[in-house]
């Protein structure tokens, strides 16, 4: 059995206005690790980062 490539399968919903992903990455393996968020905007049919502090800490 084959794996399906990511392009080729469906999403689970369409996003909405306002629906949250949190981003995170280390700069080296011992490095802090750090993030955005990335929001969606319903309006303009695109995501945009947002790094305020405190938002990833839910």
């Amino acid at each position: 059995m084959a794996a399906s490539p990511v392009e080729d399968l469906p999403p689970l919903r369409e996003p909405r206005d306002g629906d949250r992903i949190w981003v995170s990455y280390r700069a080296s393996v011992d490095g802090q690790a750090v993030g955005n968020w990335l929001v969606y905007n319903a309006e303009a049919g695109t995501w945009y980062a947002v790094s305020e502090p405190g938002l990833g800490a839910r």
